[in-house]
């Protein structure tokens, strides 16, 4: 006899998950069609399901073979499966004071889908609600607990075009701590006009 079980889901960079009825002896892939029915999905292949990182889960790449009721650790009250393109385990952190490392995590993100779709999720896992931009950091010094090196991330392209190495960290740089100086003293050595785009997800 089939067990029903309310599967959250969610589309990476949305807020709200939905609930799609299933049953435990289902494998999440056996949903694909009604899950992505559900999230409006049109491009389905070659996706992966994930259990979205939280504050105290790294995430989980579901293996195709798996049932809802044999998944580790998994407890359809509180959990969300997303679907993602190439998720992948890395070291991620907060930046404080422009370059010390002030918490680190390592969690599961999508290397294939534009950063943007990530900011939602690095919300959730460090309970952050400021601004915050992405950085790419490399060999943290063990004493300043600064990064040796450091390159800024495009939000609008996915960690794979941007040549993200696996050893490499993904820093969110809070905008707040950026120093801010009245126009009349600033002396750039380039000069011309900054675009800015948002976006809701």
């Amino acid at each position: 006899m089939s067990t029903n079980i309310d599967v959250k889901v969610r589309l990476p960079g949305s807020k709200t998950p939905v609930i799609v009825p299933l049953y435990k002896e289902m494998r999440p892939h056996d949903g694909l069609d009604i899950i992505s029915k559900t999230l409006g999905l049109k491009e389905k292949h070659l996706l992966s399901f994930v259990i979205a990182p939280t504050m105290n889960k790294s995430g989980f790449i579901i293996p195709t073979d798996m049932t809802f009721g044999s998944l580790p650790d998994y407890d359809s009250s509180v959990d969300v499966l997303e679907l993602w393109k190439n998720p992948f385990l890395a070291k991620t952190c907060i930046m404080e004071a422009g370059s010390v490392l002030r918490e680190t995590k390592e969690i599961l993100v999508d290397m294939g889908s534009p950063l943007a779709q990530m900011i939602s999720t690095f919300q959730r896992v460090y309970s952050f609600r400021e601004e915050f931009s992405f950085l790419c950091g490399y060999q943290p010094d063990e004493d300043s607990k600064a990064f040796k090196k450091a390159r800024w991330l495009n939000v609008n392209e996915s960690l794979e075009e941007q040549d993200f190495e696996p050893h490499a960290y993904v820093a969110i740089h809070p905008l707040s701590i950026l120093e801010k100086l009245p126009l009349s003293q600033f002396r750039p050595e380039h000069s011309g006009f900054l675009f800015k785009q948002s976006s809701r997800f």
